[in-house]
């Protein structure tokens, strides 16, 4: 990804706010916030990205012109290529043409998540949810950084919509994991995580987080089985975390021989 220099981000930053301001909504849709893995079990939730963008406005297809429908898919490439400026630029065309997209709202909102801007990504989000208060990406998206902000409630709340929204998402039943583990419910974390894992065996991080909430549980057997999903799910390369599985399942295997003499 291309990389933008502080004086550039900062300027595309104070743009998008302006707009904002204005009430135009200069970033785009669809994102659906990736939580990672720590290292350790008071690290459960840590972003590797801001979300996954939209490719294309489904929900409004039969509403948006076609050079509308190309300029957003455009705009798509140009995120994901890292080139936040142009993308901004061309959401902007959407707007002005379209206004309160909330596949443009969202994917903005992304945008803006990128920068560290988490308000007016928030703002955006909740842009997106007015125009249609269902739309899973943006629950996803807004759940996420209320759950960063210390909003747990609010959080699984909205991550409970989007499941009932879109129930064979494997992100979402994790995600609605974590706000579960934060709130307090173990057992409808535990729950959650395996369902994630019936849509998406090989889902290293719901492996993970089950093996984690499981041995806090004291169920080691079942913790055991769960880290070496993990390995065995052949996770992204992250040294510390996979040392850290490793360590863990050497110790359970260690505690469980002992009982079992």
């Amino acid at each position: 990804m291309k990389m933008m220099d502080t004086g550039r981000r900062s300027a595309l930053l104070r743009s998008l706010v302006a707009g904002l301001a204005l009430g135009i909504s200069l970033v785009p849709a669809k994102l659906q916030a990736q939580v990672g893995t720590g290292p350790a079990p008071s690290e459960a939730v840590v972003d590797k990205r801001p979300g996954v963008l939209s490719d294309s406005p489904t929900r409004n297809q039969n509403l948006v012109p076609g050079d509308l429908n190309v300029i957003f898919k455009e705009a798509v490439g140009f995120q994901k290529a890292g080139n936040l400026e142009q993308a901004a630029r061309e959401y902007q065309q959407i707007l002005e043409k379209s206004p309160g997209m909330p596949e443009v709202l969202n994917n903005l909102g992304v945008i803006l998540q990128t920068l560290g801007d988490l308000i007016s990504a928030r703002k955006k989000y909740e842009a997106a949810l007015r125009v249609e208060p269902e739309y899973d990406a943006a629950l996803n998206n807004l759940a996420s950084i209320l759950l960063r902000e210390g909003e747990y409630t609010r959080a699984r709340d909205l991550w409970l919509r989007a499941v009932a929204k879109n129930p064979v998402d494997s992100e979402l039943r994790v995600n609605l994991a974590l706000s579960y583990r934060k709130t307090g419910e173990p057992d409808k974390s535990i729950q959650s995580l395996r369902k994630a894992l019936t849509l998406n065996p090989k889902h290293a991080t719901a492996h993970y987080l089950l093996g984690e909430i499981l041995q806090e549980q004291g169920d080691y057997e079942e913790a055991l089985r769960a880290y070496m999903g993990y390995l065995e799910s052949k996770p992204e390369p992250g040294v510390e975390a996979r040392s850290y599985v490793q360590h863990q399942i050497a110790e359970l295997k260690g505690f469980l021989g002992i009982l079992n003499d």
